[in-house]
């Protein structure tokens, strides 16, 4: 589509304003309730960090992986900025 035209549509198309299509899953209140957050708490963080000196002194580079990836719930890369949302906050 031309960009004029693309353009245009977007200013003029109803479906535009008001989208149904819907994305991600579809849940009651109570499933959303009950699921689980995926957040671990500060003790099991704690507990996790505290086997990063064994992890280290073994040269454990899977283990290492594995324990900075349980704590990361993801990495946000925008202009530049890097942000890390942790597990346990």
């Amino acid at each position: 589509i031309h960009p004029i035209r693309f353009f245009l549509l977007l200013l003029y198309d109803e479906a535009f304003y008001h989208p149904t299509k819907v994305i991600g899953r579809a849940m009651t209140k109570e499933e959303a309730e009950a699921e689980d957050s995926g957040k671990m708490s500060k003790g099991e963080a704690a507990a996790a960090l505290a086997s990063l000196s064994g992890i280290i002194e073994a040269g454990d580079g899977d283990g290492l992986y594995a324990l900075v990836h349980s704590l990361i719930e993801k990495v946000v890369v925008l202009n530049g900025n890097v942000t890390i949302y942790w597990a346990f906050c």
